[in-house]
């Protein structure tokens, strides 16, 4: 991403300010109190974190009620 950047002579600050949207906005909060950074350090530190915060925990919840999806299907099933 950054050689690209840098062939379309794409600003260094925009780049960062891309890059840290895509953050985790716990990331961003850690690095909004960094001076004078650069899209390399901002990695660097981003790479840090990550390697220390335990992962997320994903949750799905699942409905009680029947989903569209299966209700089509059974309505599919109907006209076969």
């Amino acid at each position: 991403m950054k050689r690209s950047a840098e062939s379309l002579n794409v600003d260094d600050k925009l780049m960062t300010e891309l890059f840290l949207q895509r953050l985790p906005s716990s990331v961003q909060t850690i690095l909004a109190a960094v001076s004078d950074l650069t899209l390399d350090k901002a990695a660097d530190i981003a790479d840090r974190i990550f390697e220390v915060s335990p992962s997320p925990i994903e949750t799905f919840s699942v409905s009680k009620e029947q989903s569209i999806e299966s209700k089509l299907f059974r309505e599919i099933e109907k006209l076969n």
